[in-house]
């Protein structure tokens, strides 16, 4: 038997790095404008509703305790602002992901749960629900693509 050619060549991608094309199927407004405005607003909400319960307790709290000494993933800027753009581009605010900062507030699990430690403030059941409400407002905006999820762009290219 003769060892036939491949019918296609192997080329190493000519692209390197996390590009890919990415769609994403989630609902947003109607222009790019007012979907930026709408982005903004929950920013504002999230820093004078949210970011407060994230901040308190000092070296104790959320902020606190996820700088940048931590061995976690989620590392917290101390800023509000930029603490927010972070949360949303990790995929923090969706509801589904197990990381996610509603499924860790609300973990049965005691090793998953947060906060933690013996001087966390565990948050109520109203400060959950301004969360709750946030993370189902930014539902069009918080749909993180992984790399597993997009198509490669030197696919497209020709063999």
């Amino acid at each position: 038997m003769s060892q036939r050619e491949p019918a296609v060549a192997f080329r190493p991608f000519a692209m390197v790095g996390a590009l890919c094309l990415c769609v994403s199927l989630a609902a947003s407004p109607a222009t790019e404008k007012e979907a930026a405005l709408a982005l903004e607003d929950l920013e504002q909400r999230f820093r004078a509703q949210i970011y407060p319960f994230l901040s308190r307790g000092g070296a104790d709290g959320c902020v606190g305790c996820h700088d940048a000494a931590t061995s976690s993933d989620l590392v917290f800027i101390g800023d509000g602002a930029d603490d927010f753009k972070m949360l949303l581009g990790g995929g923090y605010f969706e509801r589904e992901s197990p990381d996610g900062l509603l499924s860790r507030l609300l973990a049965r699990n005691p090793k998953r749960r947060m906060p933690k430690g013996p001087n966390a403030h565990p948050w109520s059941e109203a400060e959950i629900n301004l969360l709750s409400g946030l993370v189902a407002e930014l539902r069009p905006y918080s749909s993180v693509l992984r790399d597993d999820e997009c198509f490669p762009l030197a696919l497209l290219e020709p063999y």
